[in-house]
């Protein structure tokens, strides 16, 4: 006999609402909108709903983070130099 398995799983939106992203990136809304305006994240507009898609999210992230790391060492190097 075979018992069907049911499961809750439900992959993860490819297109995510504002406060799906805010949680995603752990910050505000409010931040969510500013980067919005300030064309850091690119909006995908269906039906009047603001979402945003899981690969823009991925590459702020990316960006960001290779931005940070190019301070850092920017910052150990100019404290080496001292």
């Amino acid at each position: 006999m075979t018992e069907a398995v049911q499961s809750d799983w439900m992959p993860e939106p490819a297109l995510w609402t504002k406060k799906q992203a805010a949680h995603y990136l752990g910050i505000s809304v409010g931040t969510v909108q500013n980067l919005l305006r300030r064309r850091e994240l690119i909006p995908c507009r269906i039906g009047g709903r603001c979402l945003i898609r899981r690969a823009t999210l991925e590459n702020f992230i990316r960006r960001n983070h290779e931005t940070e790391s190019q301070e850092a060492k920017e910052e150990r190097r100019q404290r080496r130099q001292r």
